[in-house]
């Protein structure tokens, strides 16, 4: 899989106050972001998205073998 530098079609997020100063604060500590790889907003973005995709797959896939 390759990565574009920038998006075509980039997504906007709201953030809530809260939600932007935690961002902020986690990746001032480099110890954590290097233990976890992150690198950028968009990694956290992007990790935290295919663990909910994840959950949808399964929660497909239970869906299915009840019907």
């Amino acid at each position: 899989m390759s990565y574009r530098k920038y998006s075509e079609s980039p997504r906007n997020v709201r953030l809530y106050e809260h939600q932007d100063n935690l961002l902020d604060e986690m990746l001032s500590d480099r110890e954590f972001c290097s233990q976890k790889g992150y690198y950028s907003i968009s990694d956290v973005f992007r990790n935290s998205l295919s663990s909910v995709g994840r959950e949808f797959e399964q929660y497909k896939f239970n869906k299915s073998v009840s019907s």
